[in-house]
């Protein structure tokens, strides 16, 4: 849903209506106001030089940047048919950071974490083929502190990572054998936050059973942008978000999507308006605490005027032979000066005139 904080130009008639009732109107821009008004009948504010943000509203909602399913890789034997008994399992809300163990079958093979793009595809052990995977479990293997003399990180197995493998295998408690089986090691390329456990503590299950669903600990706020506006928003725009306590948090819009799609929850084509993807990432994560799947109200910036002259919108006068003037107040000597409109925002209106500069005073309607 889109909502207007500033709605743009102003209509004549709705202003002339509000500026007669305030006292405000003028026939022409050129003609003076009475000059036997009381100053102390009349409410004034300064001209002033400021930069004015024009904002447009719309809904968001806040979670997790990205989704994890984590599924047993493990050719488990500790139960009937090759199934495994899951003995310890990481609680949802906790946070597995790389090097930490996702869950334990059997009591005796742990699943760990670590980082990498590269999904853990074999068993991994002494002669196996150079690849990205050996790459990758070097590294996790260095920056955990498990490294043998002479251990280079690449995508080469020497004996130096058998070495260093069997020195995490010991800070586990399990077998140092070197090798490590197929679903041992759950690569991923951020911290898990984990969701919900689809298998619980104490569930008996066979490979390729899912166990635990997780998120990346990044938070975001999606966006289903009207097309429309897609040509009002980029990458790297600062916006504000609003959060469902009242709080506002700063953002930056980290992507744009190009394309518009249907909502998948639309109920089927022409059910639903197609809307564009826009993301945006907080600057503070944790101002956004630890809701999920929040509603909150974000603010882009459409449109931005630097060090203009600019006037309470409460001050324009409309003219009867068309366009706007503001009264100024030059020491209880009332006068109008036509201006021209530019940038609507907060309340305030950008204007260009020769009669006016910074520190002038206006009359505004009371």
């Amino acid at each position: 849903m889109r909502r207007n904080v500033v709605a743009g130009f102003l209509a004549v008639a709705a202003l002339g209506v509000a500026m007669v009732a305030g006292g405000l109107v003028a026939r022409s821009a050129a003609g003076t106001g009475d000059p036997k008004a009381s100053p102390a009948t009349v409410s004034t504010a300064a001209v002033e030089l400021r930069t004015l943000q024009a904002t447009t509203q719309v809904d968001g909602t806040l979670g997790y940047a990205a989704s994890y399913t984590i599924t047993d890789m493990l050719a488990g034997a500790g139960g009937p048919d090759g199934s495994n008994v899951i003995t310890q399992i990481a609680a949802a809300g906790s946070v597995v950071v790389p090097g930490g163990k996702l869950y334990t079958l059997n009591s005796t093979q742990p699943v760990v974490l670590m980082a990498g793009a590269t999904p853990m595809w074999r068993t991994m052990r002494a002669g196996i083929s150079d690849g990205d995977d050996v790459k990758e479990l070097e590294t996790n293997l260095k920056a955990l502190g498990f490294t043998a003399a002479g251990m280079t990180v690449d995508r080469h197995w020497t004996k130096q990572t058998t070495a260093a493998v069997k020195l995490w295998q010991k800070s586990l408690g399990v077998s140092q054998n070197g090798v490590i089986a197929l679903g041992q090691v759950l690569f991923e390329p951020v911290s898990l936050r984990i969701q919900s456990d689809t298998a619980g503590l104490g569930s008996l299950i066979q490979r390729g059973s899912p166990v635990l669903a997780a998120t990346s600990t990044d938070r975001i706020v999606a966006i289903a942008l009207d097309p429309a506006m897609q040509t009002e928003v980029k990458k790297g725009d600062a916006v504000s978000v609003t959060l469902p306590d009242g709080h506002t948090a700063a953002g930056t819009v980290s992507d744009v999507g190009t394309v518009a799609t249907i909502p998948a929850n639309s109920g089927g084509a022409g059910s639903s308006t197609p809307t564009i993807s826009v993301t945006v990432t907080l600057d503070d994560p944790a101002a956004a605490g630890t809701l999920d799947q929040a509603p909150v109200a974000v603010n882009i910036t459409t449109a931005t005027a630097t060090n203009v002259l600019a006037v309470p919108v409460t001050s324009l006068v409309a003219l009867l032979e068309g366009g706007y003037a503001v009264q100024t107040d030059d020491g209880g000597r009332l006068s109008y000066v036509g201006v021209q409109l530019g940038l609507f925002a907060g309340g305030w209106v950008q204007v260009t005139s020769s009669g006016l500069e910074a520190g002038q005073l206006v009359v505004v309607a009371q």
